[in-house]
């Protein structure tokens, strides 16, 4: 108990998402009113903020579907961009359902609120394990380059009057509306798979540093001591409760990769290309 109340100021103290929970909010996808609601909040607003984000993905789906259907001959220009393009725009998908359903359920507020409790069992303090804004900042930076191919393709395509380099021209209220997408998309992405990680990353140090203050004490002939054993016990099936319970959320994200190896299986196979080399490489993706 002496050790749970020295470390419980500083328990409340994670900053695991920094500016990302602000930024989370541009996507439009951001349904913390809904999982407000649940505990006596507004359902009004968490209906409104639900409608607002399915209009959201609605408009991914919209995007990937317009790439997808654009007209090609078989290994050109435009039915390379066409499926490259649909392809990622699967992925802004299915990370659009992600940020929606995490922040709707509360994931990142309960998932450091029990990372909070395993904090606090710690043997020592290490502030160094608990500041996440390196890792922030490298996201960022790892996440420009996306940006920038995202954002010249589309002004530049919408300059031209189209929405891909080999495409027709077309309306204006078409062209003009996938450079914003393409932003959005990108904000989509990127606070995902920043979620993603970072809660990633958290479990991993805590774990790391768990193994170390056992392998500390063992080395300091601590372990004899029952109480000793029986903290550290408890402590290990409190992570084993933290991951599981934060892999339950982070697999909706993680078990999807089959899932464009099957679209693209079958956009391909529709394409009519009845090659055995490609068959294998595809199945290969899937194994």
């Amino acid at each position: 108990m002496e050790k749970s109340s020295r470390f419980a100021e500083k328990s409340d103290n994670v900053d695991l998402l920094g500016c990302y929970k602000y930024t989370v909010k541009l996507t439009g996808l951001d349904c913390t009113p809904c999982a407000a609601a649940k505990n006596g909040g507004s359902k009004i607003v968490g209906f409104l903020a639900r409608l607002f984000a399915i209009l959201v993905i609605i408009s991914m789906f919209y995007r990937t579907f317009t790439f997808l259907g654009e007209e090609g001959k078989l290994l050109t220009l435009n039915w390379s961009e066409s499926n490259v393009f649909g392809f990622m725009g699967f992925h802004a998908v299915v990370c659009s359902f992600c940020v929606m359903g995490w922040t709707a359920n509360a994931f990142i507020p309960n998932y450091l609120k029990q990372l909070n409790q395993v904090r606090v069992l710690r043997v020592e303090p290490n502030d160094e394990i608990d500041e996440y804004s390196g890792l922030r900042k490298k996201a960022f930076f790892f996440s420009l380059p996306w940006l920038g191919t995202l954002a010249f393709t589309a002004i530049f395509n919408a300059l031209q009057e189209k929405i891909l380099i080999s495409g027709a021209v077309e309306p204006a209220y078409k062209y003009s509306l996938f450079p914003a997408l393409a932003f959005l998309v990108w904000i989509i992405t990127f606070s995902c798979l920043a979620f993603y990680a970072l809660v990633q990353f958290s479990m991993t140090r805590e774990i790391e540093y768990f193994n170390k203050e056992l392998q500390k004490a063992s080395e300091e002939k601590k372990l004899k001591d029952h109480t000793v054993i029986s903290e550290f016990s408890f402590r290990q099936k409190e992570l084993i409760k933290l991951v599981k319970k934060a892999n339950e959320s982070l697999s909706s994200y993680a078990k999807v990769a089959p899932l464009f190896y099957i679209i693209l299986y079958t956009k391909l196979l529709n394409d009519n290309i009845n090659s055995y080399l490609m068959h294998i490489i595809i199945l290969l993706l899937v194994l």
